[in-house]
């Protein structure tokens, strides 16, 4: 080979081998041995193929540059393992042109490990790049996918409040399309500054579980309970999740509870009263039952009757043997002074309305004008007591605001007076025995002033 190109050869860590047109070697440099297949020494004489095997199978290739039909023959990044390592090289066949010889070829050989070495590790480093672009597009695509599956309302927005992301469900309970909602603040569905107050001043990067009240875009308010979370997405830029779930329906029930509990608590109320009163009304009646005489019956009726009406102005008015005038067996309650007077029997309304025949559902409301000859009562009661077939006592009640005199106030003052029409009835002399007689002052017993 020209001295020449060995230099040039050298000087670019080729290796070389010169072969004939039977493959025969002919010249080799010191250092082709290392990318040789076989350990035993490549010496002039020697088939090439059988120390580099890859040339089997291509001799016409080869031929054809040593007759000049191709210009060169390349295998590029062939592997050895050679002294415990793998080394690789690059193979490139030329025509020797040197006129003085025959036809021959140049089989060069370049170390290029370091170059593969480089390519493998860039090859598998681009491998792993690629590994991990295709497991974050499949988490994303799970996340999306997990996203759109969950059954609360999602928002996903950066740390200004701006939505960037929102699941269908949010669309649904809030009556947007995606497109509506992107870009848009947080505040547009959540209306409660106090909500925000909260997530900007708390200690924490998540909250949980805070009802506030938000907004549809037809404009109804609904309660959500919503859990917050800070993360960081990025480097340095953190996003927002919200996740909320519609408790309407069920504030709606805890109303609907408290608003039952309360009924039952005033019918639990209410039966206890009326339990109570059932068992003053027998007290009562045993009294009544119990008196010797008339004068027993009426001391029995002022200690008894006034505990039923506490919050009323009331009094048991009786008349006298004369038929006349009229006495009070008891008053309770604050008495104006136009209702300290005597009245005459002839002119009592209620004795004139309610014959000794009438029936009790005939016992309505009915104003004294003599009681109130000048002001009307806000509310007020005036039952005529039968005993022996005549009128022998008046029952007056008058409340103290609107609302107190009810139906069952009504009945329970219909029931005392045939209690006491009962008690009466039981004694064959003058209804008023025992009573100061005419003319008399009303008299303030059981609690009056």
């Amino acid at each position: 080979m020209n001295p020449l190109l060995k230099k040039l050869l050298a000087r670019r860590r080729l290796e070389y081998v010169t072969i004939d047109e039977n493959f025969t070697v002919i010249e080799t440099s010191v250092g082709v041995q290392r990318f040789a297949d076989r350990s035993d020494i490549l010496n002039a004489g020697h088939d090439v193929r059988e120390f580099f095997p890859e040339l089997f199978g291509i001799e016409e290739l080869l031929l054809n540059v040593m007759q000049g039909k191709e210009s060169c023959f390349e295998l590029k990044g062939v592997g050895r393992f050679y002294q415990n390592k793998t080394i690789y090289f690059d193979l490139s066949v030329i025509e020797d042109l040197q006129e003085h010889f025959a036809t021959r070829l140049i089989i060069l050989f370049e170390d290029v490990t370091e170059n593969m070495d480089a390519t493998q590790k860039l090859v598998q480093r681009s491998n792993r790049t690629n590994l991990l672009v295709n497991q974050l597009k499949s988490s994303l695509d799970y996340i999306d996918k997990l996203i759109a599956s969950i059954a609360d309302a999602l928002f996903v927005t950066n740390i200004l409040g701006d939505i960037k992301n929102v699941n269908k469900a949010a669309q649904i309970l809030f009556g947007y399309e995606q497109s509506e909602l992107i870009g848009q603040p947080i505040s547009l569905i959540v209306a409660d500054a106090n909500f925000f107050k909260k997530i900007s001043t708390s200690k924490t990067k998540n909250l949980e579980n805070i009802e506030v009240i938000c907004q549809k875009k037809d404009g109804e308010k609904i309660n959500v309970s919503f859990s917050f979370a800070l993360f960081e997405s990025e480097e340095d830029v953190y996003n927002c999740i919200y996740i909320g779930r519609d408790v309407t329906g069920r504030k709606r029930m805890e109303a609907e509870l408290y608003q039952a509990k309360e009924k039952l608590a005033a019918s639990s109320q209410i039966l206890e009263e009326q339990r109570r009163q059932i068992e003053r009304l027998g007290e009562f009646s045993y009294l009544l039952s119990s008196c010797g005489t008339l004068e027993a019956v009426y001391q029995t009726i002022a200690r008894q009757v006034p505990p039923f009406f506490p919050e009323f102005i009331g009094s048991i008015i009786a008349l006298d043997s004369s038929q006349r005038l009229v006495n009070a067996a008891c008053t309770w309650g604050y008495a104006s002074p136009h209702q300290q007077k005597q009245f005459l029997i002839h002119s009592c309304k209620a004795l004139e309305k309610y014959p000794a025949n009438s029936p009790p559902e005939k016992l309505v409301e009915l104003l004294c004008h003599q009681l109130h000859p000048t002001t009307t009562p806000v509310e007020y009661l005036c039952l005529p007591n039968r005993a022996w077939d005549s009128i022998s006592a008046l029952f007056y009640l008058r409340a103290k605001a609107k609302g107190q005199l009810t139906e069952e106030k009504k009945r329970l003052a219909t029931t005392i007076v045939e209690y006491i029409a009962l008690a009466l009835a039981g004694f064959k002399r003058s209804p008023c025995q025992g009573i100061s007689q005419y003319p008399a002052q009303l008299k303030t017993q059981g609690g009056g002033k």
